[in-house]
């Protein structure tokens, strides 16, 4: 087929006009995904938890609770945290309507998912009773209901206080209430959104909320300010390919700070392979390429991250909802301040403050950004980060907090928790723990469903030993 000049004119101009077109159907595919986390919230709220309700009248139990507890995810129903509350209150020992919703037992190894625990204190044993608990920490929102399937979770309590950190704000979740069963025994969920932390303190007495979250565990021997390095980048944001980040209206506003700036200079650090609209971020970056200065990195390691961070005037977040952002605390303590929306649902806002950032609606990013191109410099957020959110000054609070509980209950205690750090998954603060880590796969294996309570015993006494040889063992000088 003869294509004449004039089409093959048209087809090319067609084809440069294709990342426009897919910049375009995608903005207007995120404004839709704007009202719904703002405008609509409630009603959408109201819509899941009716819809549940009437689900559960006709005899369409399980299918109707999952409604109820998504909807409670989207917004803040009293009606929903009622109908909550009496489930936990009713729910038959060891078999509430949460653990019906879990699923299946997973098929793999228990010993495969020791990676997403870390043991932050050792029980203290004599004659193989327990005098004092350990403690035991799980990460990670989806790793929590393998945990609870895979574990004799009631013989795990015995021996250790569980301490669960989810990833994900809305902690109506299935894998979260399920850990009820263990009441009377407490269980601490790391809890920094004002929102979970209301919910779990209204529903239920064993889920201990504490305002503690995954940005109260940053690496300061790799997030730290370098001296004499200049800023380069005005405006920094790491995200991922996942919609809810809204690199889309990142992009949008670098775009239009260019007109009146021209001069202005932006990072966008996106983990190459997380998320599902990689193709149409990079169309949305490709038709704006003209117009603003972006350098797009495509993933970078924790150490060329902190670089970039001090690099950069203000790190920007302007995601709708996630778990508690660690790539803001991160740039906290490279001395970098933070902007975060107001519409944003995740994470301790406290955090930002006059020492540290703002936080702004969402029209009001782009003067903001411009702002801070011109006063980055009034903030001290490594300062406040040292004193109020590095590792060290976290366990402490948790370390509090359990040791109030322990005593509460009749127990003692007469030490105090393990450091940890998130550098990104979880490690010790201090490297002579790190020994712990070889022994995270025996422990699911020895508290896996159907095990030897004596194994256990063994177990836990072995480590103990471990640990009073490694504490009595002379220094070299």
């Amino acid at each position: 087929m003869v294509i004449s000049a004039a089409l093959q004119c048209q087809i090319m101009q067609i084809s440069k006009l294709g990342p426009y077109v897919v910049a375009l159907r995608f903005r207007l595919r995120q404004a839709a995904v704007m009202w719904l986390h703002t405008i609509l919230k409630k009603p959408v709220s109201y819509t899941y938890v009716s819809v549940g309700f009437m689900m559960r009248a006709i005899g369409m139990r399980c299918a109707g609770l999952k409604f109820i507890l998504k909807g409670r995810r989207v917004s803040n129903v009293a009606w929903a945290n009622t109908i909550i509350k009496n489930l936990i209150n009713d729910g038959v020992e060891n078999s509430p309507e949460f653990f019906e919703l879990l699923g299946d037992v997973p098929k793999q190894p228990i010993e495969d998912f020791a990676d997403w625990l870390l043991i932050l204190k050792l029980p203290i044993l004599v004659d193989s009773k327990v005098i004092e608990k350990g403690a035991v920490i799980f990460k990670f929102s989806e790793m929590f209901a393998p945990m609870y399937l895979l574990l004799d979770t009631k013989l795990l309590s015995r021996y250790f206080r569980i301490i669960l950190e989810p990833s994900s704000v809305g902690y109506s979740l299935p894998e979260i209430l399920a850990w009820e069963t263990l009441s009377p025994e407490k269980v601490i969920v790391l809890s920094p959104y004002k929102d979970d932390f209301q919910l779990l303190s209204s529903i239920t007495n064993n889920l201990v909320p504490t305002t503690l979250g995954p940005a109260d565990w940053v690496d300061t021997s790799r997030f730290y300010r370098i001296p004499d390095v200049e800023k380069y980048y005005d405006v920094i944001y790491v995200a991922n390919f996942n919609p809810i980040k809204r690199v889309d209206r990142y992009i949008r506003a670098i775009d239009r700070i260019s007109n009146k700036r021209p001069d202005y200079k932006a990072a966008l650090v996106c983990a190459a392979k997380t998320g599902s609209v990689k193709r149409e971020v990079l169309a949305t970056l490709e038709s704006a390429k003209n117009r603003a200065a972006i350098d797009y990195i495509g993933g970078v390691d924790q150490a060329g991250l902190n670089v970039l961070f001090n690099k950069s005037k203000v790190n920007v977040l302007v995601s709708l909802r996630e778990g508690a952002n660690k790539g803001l605390a991160e740039g906290l303590f490279s001395s970098t301040p933070a902007l975060i929306i107001k519409e944003n649902a995740g994470g301790n806002h406290l955090h930002i403050n006059e020492m540290t950032g703002k936080i702004v609606s969402d029209s009001e990013l782009e003067k903001n950004l411009i702002w801070f191109a011109d006063h980055y410099d009034e903030y001290e957020s490594q300062e406040w980060s040292l004193k109020h959110i590095s590792p060290s000054v976290s366990i402490k609070a948790l370390s509090e907090k359990i040791k109030n509980i322990e005593l509460s209950d009749g127990g003692q205690w007469t030490k105090d928790l393990f450091a940890k750090v998130n550098s990104p998954e979880l490690a010790y603060l201090n490297s002579s723990n790190s020994w712990l880590l070889s022994e995270r796969e025996e422990l699911l294996a020895r508290f896996s469903r159907g095990g030897e309570v004596s194994n256990v015993s063994n177990f836990v006494e072995r480590l103990q030993k471990m640990s009073n040889d490694l504490t009595n063992e002379p220094q070299c000088e």
